[in-house]
C-alpha cells in the first residue's frame, strides 16, 4: 500500500509503501490505521539519491528516515533503495551501528550470465520475497528471514574471527604478523628484535587502516579522478598472482611506499590531503624505509590475506573481507593482542644450511602510541577535494 499517512501517539509517519502478508489488509489498514498489519515499511527514493547522507536528519537523510518510521510504527522489517541499491533493515536488536543487509541489484545484472549472477538473483528474490516473511508453520521456530539474517550475522562474525586467526596464526593459519617481521628482519638484520616488532605493529596498522579506508569510501573514491591510480587495492590487482619474470621484484612494495608518503604528507596537485596521526610518519617505522623489504610474492600474499578470508592457509577468492561492513571494535579488538604477541629468534643450530631465514619477533622495549581505533584513527588536516570518511555498517 502506497503513501498511507499512519498516527501513532500523535507521531506522523508517511512512509512510501507498506507491505503487507495477506489479501483484505489493505483495507483492513485504512480502514483501522492499525499498523500492527504491517510487516515491512519500504521507502523508495531516486536512481542516483544516497541512500545514507551521513547527516542525522530523517528530512534529508533517507537512512534515517526509514529508521524513524520504523520507529514510529513499531514495524520490525524495513527496505531501503535507489533502484540499483536494496537494504533490508531488521529492528529487532537496538545497536548503535547501522545494520542492514545490502544488495547492489545493478552491479547483480551486470554480471555475466551463469551460476553467480543466477544465485546471486535467486538470493535477492528470496530476500525480498513476500513467503520469506511469513510467520514459521510450527510456533517458537524461527521464521525464513529470522534464519537468514542470523546466518548472516554468524558468517561475519566468521570472516572478522578468520582475520584475527590470520594476524596471530592460529586454527591452522599462517601468522600474518611473522610473515611481516620476518621479511622486515631480512632486510635489516642487525636491528633490534624490538625495533623489528616495532616497525611489523606500525605496517599492520597502516594496512590495517588503509583497507578500511578504501572499503569505506569505495563508492566515494571511485569518483576520485586520481587516487585509484595510487589505491592498495590497484597495488594489489597489479601484484603477479603466479610465478613469473616479476615475482622476485620490488615494485610493489615501492608503489607501497609511496602510498604511504602521499597519505603522511598529502599530495595538494591531485587534491590528496594528509591524514595527520602519525601513522603514516616514517620516522615512525624506519625499517619500512630500506630497499626491497618484500618481493611481489612476498607483498602479494600479505595482501591476500588481509583482503580475503582464509581456510587453514588457502586463500578463499570468493569470500572478500567486508571492512566497510566489519566492526571497527572487533578490528581494534583483533588488533590489541600484538602487545602480547612474542617472537624470538630460534637457538643456532650446528647445521643452518637447509634453514629458512629466522622469523622476528620480540617485545618490544616500550609500547609505541597508537590511537585505541588504529582502522579508523585518520583525520584530515588539510583541505582538498578527497574522500570524506562516510559510516554505515552492515552485517
Amino acid at each position: 500500500m502506497a503513501q498511507e499517512t499512519l498516527t501513532v501517539q500523535g507521531k506522523l509517519a508517511k512512509p512510501d509503501w507498506c507491505l503487507l502478508l495477506q489479501p483484505g489488509q489493505d483495507d483492513a489498514l485504512v480502514a483501522s490505521k492499525d499498523h500492527q498489519l504491517i510487516t515491512a515499511i519500504c521507502e523508495s527514493k531516486a536512481w542516483d539519491k544516497t541512500l545514507d547522507t551521513g547527516k542525522a536528519d530523517r528530512t534529508h537523510n533517507p537512512h534515517h528516515q526509514l529508521q524513524d518510521y520504523l520507529s514510529t510504527l513499531r514495524v520490525r522489517f524495513g527496505f531501503l533503495t535507489n533502484g540499483r541499491v536494496w537494504r533490508i533493515y531488521d529492528t529487532d536488536k537496538i545497536t548503535a551501528k547501522k545494520t542492514y543487509i545490502q544488495f547492489n541489484l545493478e552491479a547483480i545484472c551486470a554480471l555475466p550470465a551463469g551460476t553467480e549472477k543466477t544465485e546471486a538473483l535467486a538470493l535477492f528474490a528470496f530476500c525480498f520475497g513476500r513467503n520469506t516473511y511469513l510467520p514459521p508453520a510450527v510456533a517458537g521456530q524461527a521464521s525464513a528471514i529470522e534464519q537468514t539474517l542470523a546466518a548472516s550475522a554468524n558468517f561475519t562474525l566468521a570472516v572478522e574471527e578468520n582475520l584475527k586467526a590470520v594476524i596471530y596464526g592460529y586454527a591452522g593459519e599462517d601468522s600474518l604478523f611473522e610473515t611481516m617481521g620476518r621479511a622486515i628482519h631480512r632486510a635489516s638484520p642487525k636491528a633490534s628484535m624490538a625495533s623489528v616488532y616495532e616497525n611489523s605493529v606500525v605496517l599492520l596498522f597502516r594496512l590495517l587502516f588503509v583497507v578500511y579506508f578504501e572499503d569505506k569510501n569505495r563508492d566515494l573514491l571511485e569518483r576520485h579522478p586520481f587516487y585509484n591510480r595510487f589505491s592498495l587495492g590497484h597495488i594489489f590487482q597489479n601484484l603477479p598472482d603466479q610465478s613469473g619474470a616479476r615475482s622476485p621484484l620490488h615494485d610493489g612494495i615501492y608503489a607501497l611506499k609511496q602510498l604511504f608518503e602521499m597519505l603522511d604528507e598529502g599530495a595538494e596537485d591531485i587534491d590528496i590531503p594528509l591524514f595527520n596521526g602519525g601513522l603514516f610518519d616514517p620516522q615512525r617505522a624506519p625499517l619500512l624505509l630500506v630497499p626491497k623489504i618484500f618481493d611481489n610474492t612476498t607483498l602479494r600474499a600479505i595482501l591476500e590475506k588481509l583482503l580475503y578470508k582464509t581456510d587453514r592457509g588457502t586463500t578463499l577468492f570468493d569470500t572478500r573481507r567486508d571492512f566497510k561492513n566489519m566492526s571497527v571494535t572487533h578490528l581494534g579488538a583483533s588488533t590489541k593482542g600484538c602487545w602480547n604477541f612474542v617472537l624470538k629468534r630460534p637457538p643456532k643450530l650446528l647445521s643452518t644450511s637447509n634453514m629458512k631465514p629466522p622469523a622476528p619477533v620480540a617485545k618490544p622495549s616500550k609500547p609505541i602510541s597508537t590511537p585505541t581505533t588504529a582502522p579508523c584513527c585518520a583525520k584530515k588536516k588539510a583541505s582538498g577535494r578527497c574522500a570524506k570518511s562516510a559510516s554505515k555498517r552492515a552485517t
